[in-house]
């Protein structure tokens, strides 16, 4: 599995490819067949999308599960 962070609007992370000159950046989790699992929101800079992408990583199979 991989991270992938991208700008939106970019070649590589839009779905419309309308504005390539770029846009908020997001980031996504990537599993080994390159199939994305999950992502999340997006940011009006790289440094937060990148501080996002380390809050994630530092979870881990003690972070609770809540159901609501």
């Amino acid at each position: 599995m991989y991270f992938e962070i991208y700008q939106q609007g970019s070649a590589m992370g839009s779905d419309t490819q309308s504005d390539l000159t770029g846009g908020a950046w997001r980031w996504r989790l990537k599993g080994a067949n390159d199939e994305t699992i999950t992502g999340g929101e997006s940011y009006a800079d790289h440094a937060d999308c990148l501080r996002a992408v380390y809050l994630v990583r530092r979870t881990s199979s003690h972070t609770p599960i809540r159901d609501v």
